[in-house]
């Protein structure tokens, strides 16, 4: 039996004293040896087979109390927490033991970070302005220029090379008389205007054309991305081995057909087809920014002391979550900071504004949920299940679904869906 001695709350910080009862010490100290009696090495015994007052004589019962008081510790911290209903955010700290003894009661003291307060401002009627849902004329060219941009031929030339063009260089670069591996090619392709190695690169190289040689020195940046060469001069030897040029094609039916793989025939259908799929984001992209201006409203109103605990998780979500995307591609981490010359900790940092905003939020919408007794229905989980996934046709296969899920985590997201809807009925529009 776990007893929760004393509890005091200041600000999102709550410290206990519990205490736990000599059964439940006991019954931890029985699992510790049965466990480690499966692997324990006795002379005359086999494995699993020792008795416990042999274990003991043979390795200390000081082997069983430390393991098996650290789990008396967390099952009644675990029960403490679920009796009192406290939200933990964080895993517990501060944490001290008290001396044990045979068949008496150990008192531990610890402190744990809960989901703060929130003191709501206004959130019923704000006034937001929401952007148009349909696409305009400037992003219709835009998305007609890119689709010439990825369907454009290369062809070679003899001409003076310009922006835009694709330049073949055979480089030697090197850096107070070492070579730089990584710059020093036989062949490496570069497109002016991209400006891969900076303005002053691009810059010398414009106007070569095939078979041109030139040396010249650049000064990087302290900034530059690559540290190696951040602040330093580089001497590079550049011969031209190919040059060449953009050709946009034309926009006309066998455009249309060819960017559309048989499926379109016409420009004009192409260009129809295209309005109608960016009228459909512009509307998406309306959507989400009017309610996420809603949302950033009531969460500067409110008043909130935000753990920092809360702020490193989020950010850690952020960084597996950039891990995964990296690894996709082939890369890890630790390559992508350095060719952005961040450390781990700048990284973070750079991502702590954005996961305090998300954290906030999320508080400050639970506790709107709250005051406005926001409720989600099974059917209300069923139904949503039916819309993301349009294969769940029937009961039994929603039911399947359910089971897969965090249903109390997807209620969550739902109940602060609605906790949204509310703040859209009571806002006050202006379309822009």
């Amino acid at each position: 039996m776990t007893k929760v001695l004393k509890k005091k709350k200041k600000g999102y910080t709550v410290s206990l004293e519990i205490e736990i009862s000599p059964e439940t010490i006991n019954t931890a100290l029985d699992a510790t040896f049965k466990k480690l009696s499966k692997s324990a090495k006795v002379p005359g015994f086999r494995k699993g087979k020792v008795p416990r007052n042999i274990f003991e004589k043979h390795y200390g019962k000081g082997v069983l109390i430390q393991e098996g008081l650290s789990d008396a510790v967390n099952l009644s911290y675990g029960e403490a927490i679920r009796d009192l209903d406290l939200q933990v955010v964080d895993y517990p700290k501060n944490v001290e033991i008290g001396e044990y003894a045979e068949d008496k009661p150990v008192k531990f003291t610890c402190e744990v970070d809960v989901k703060p307060d929130v003191k709501l401002g206004k959130y019923k009627g704000l006034k937001v302005s929401r952007d148009p849902a349909e696409a305009t004329d400037e992003q219709i060219k835009q998305n007609i220029e890119q689709l010439q941009e990825n369907f454009a031929e290369f062809t070679e030339s003899e001409e003076k090379s310009e922006t835009d063009d694709m330049v073949t260089l055979a480089i030697k670069a090197e850096q107070d008389g070492d070579a730089i591996e990584q710059w020093t090619k036989d062949a490496m392709t570069i497109k002016l205007g991209l400006k891969n190695f900076g303005d002053d690169f691009d810059n010398e190289i414009e106007g070569l054309k095939l078979n041109d040689e030139k040396s010249f020195n650049i000064t990087f940046p302290e900034d530059y991305a690559k540290t190696e060469v951040a602040g330093k001069e580089v001497s590079f030897e550049v011969k031209v081995t190919e040059v060449r040029k953009k050709a946009l094609p034309e926009l006309n039916d066998a455009f249309a057909e060819k960017v559309s793989n048989g499926q379109i025939r016409t420009y004009a259908e192409l260009k129809e087809d295209m309005v109608k799929r960016l009228n459909e984001q512009a509307e998406k992209n309306s959507e989400e920014k009017f309610r996420g201006d809603l949302i950033e409203l009531a969460a500067e109103d409110a008043k909130v002391e935000i753990p920092a605990s809360m702020v490193e998780s989020e950010i850690d979500a952020d960084v597996r979550q950039y891990e995964q995307q990296i690894t996709r591609s082939g890369g890890n981490l630790e390559q992508y900071l350095g060719l952005i010359g961040q450390s781990p900790e700048q990284f973070r940092d750079q991502l702590r504004e954005n996961a305090e905003k998300r954290v906030r939020a999320e508080l400050v919408l639970t506790a709107i949920v709250e005051k406005e007794k926001v409720q989600v229905s099974d059917d209300d989980i069923k139904a949503e299940i039916k819309t993301l996934l349009p294969s769940a046709d029937t009961d039994e296969k929603i039911e399947e679904e359910m089971k897969k899920i965090n249903v109390d985590g997807f209620r969550q997201m739902l109940k602060q869906r609605k906790a949204v809807d509310v703040l859209i009925d009571n806002a006050k529009v202006a379309k822009k």
